[in-house]
């Protein structure tokens, strides 16, 4: 019997999710760091294009944020 008290099934299906974030987590990385370099490389005169980038950074940072604190449980319901 598992030591968390979850089945053989909600096992497999939380490390399942649990790979499926990580490699989430990962092409966020890959995209914020895109966003960045977008961002330093953009006519700083430009506000609304400065700000947009900025949207982006925060929306991609927002999810990365609700992702982390998945993982975080899942890490935990697997002990």
């Amino acid at each position: 019997h598992e030591p968390t008290g979850i089945t053989g099934a909600e096992r497999r299906a939380a490390q399942k999710e649990l790979r499926a974030i990580e490699r989430r987590l990962e092409k966020l990385s890959t995209t914020i760091d895109a966003v960045q370099q977008r961002l330093a490389d953009h006519d700083q005169t430009d506000y609304q294009g400065l700000q947009a980038h900025l949207d982006e950074l925060q929306k991609l940072r927002e999810e990365v944020g609700s992702l982390e604190d998945r993982w975080l449980e899942l890490s935990d319901l697997l002990g």
